[in-house]
């Protein structure tokens, strides 16, 4: 075998190594860009998930405060209508007080007045309303025209140690819860 024989089969030796090498470097180049490929997936999938989540909870927080808002201006129009309604109501006690119901209320209310704090006591009414209870065993006095009363009376015991307040505008507030829950039934049908 001659030189050039020897270099010839060097440099095949060589370059079989280097296409050995080459394919080896070549398989590992592949083989860490199909990893990164599939770790690139696993991190694009968790961010697609991660980021549909997200949509989610944001969509689910806006629904929440959307309905919550929308309660809200519900509620204020239901109470809104409701104040209307009892103003209508309370306005209305003026005129209820020109009724002959109004008398008989009157009437009883004094008689009540009595029976709890003695027929001794002290009953006050406004001055239109003294002929009415005209019969009355308790001691009638006016009120003051000043006072803000519509109807009804207040009465006090003789010693003035206990005392009731029965003018239409305490009835009222004493009744309007229960009046409230009836007016929402009928709102509500």
């Amino acid at each position: 075998m001659g030189l050039e024989e020897i270099v010839n089969g060097i440099n095949k030796d060589t370059q079989e190594k280097i296409e050995a090498m080459m394919k080896d470097a070549n398989a590992k180049a592949d083989r860490i860009i199909e990893e990164a490929k599939r770790e690139a997936e696993v991190h694009k999938k968790e961010m697609d998930e991660k980021a549909k989540h997200d949509a989610q909870m944001l969509d689910a927080r806006e629904r929440s405060r959307a309905n919550i808002e929308s309660r809200h201006i519900y509620d204020n129009a239901v109470n809104s209508k409701m104040q209307e309604i009892l103003y209508i109501i309370r306005s209305y006690l003026s005129e209820y007080v020109k009724t002959a119901d109004y008398g008989k209320l009157l009437n009883k209310l004094e008689s009540d007045a009595e029976a709890q704090l003695g027929s001794d006591c002290t009953v006050f009414v406004m001055k239109r309303d003294m002929p009415i209870l005209k019969g009355a065993k308790a001691k009638i006095k006016a009120i003051g025209e000043k006072n803000s009363m519509v109807g009804g009376l207040e009465a006090e015991s003789a010693d003035g140690t206990r005392s009731v307040d029965y003018s239409l505008e305490h009835l009222f507030e004493d009744l309007k819860q229960e009046l409230s829950a009836e007016i929402l039934k009928i709102m509500m049908g």
